[in-house]
């Protein structure tokens, strides 16, 4: 008899997610609300989190920046 074991998804709490990406609380609200950045879920009464893997997924969807080079000019 084999019962599966589910671990217990990977979180990031507010102070985490801010400091990974360089935003602040305002930007966080209005990536959720404009560009599709996950919602968080709720830990306790007074504490929320993003799942990591979400946060993840949302970034590889992101458009990659191009670069400033300045390697044509010659």
């Amino acid at each position: 008899m084999s019962h599966a074991v589910h671990a217990a998804p990977l979180i990031y709490r507010k102070k985490v997610v801010l400091e990974k990406f360089g935003i602040s609380e305002t930007t966080l609200r209005r990536w959720m609300q404009d560009e599709g950045f996950p919602r968080p879920k709720q830990l306790g009464p007074r504490a929320v989190g993003w799942v990591v893997d979400q946060v993840g997924a949302w970034l590889e969807k992101r458009p990659v920046a191009l670069s400033n080079s300045l390697d044509d000019e010659d």
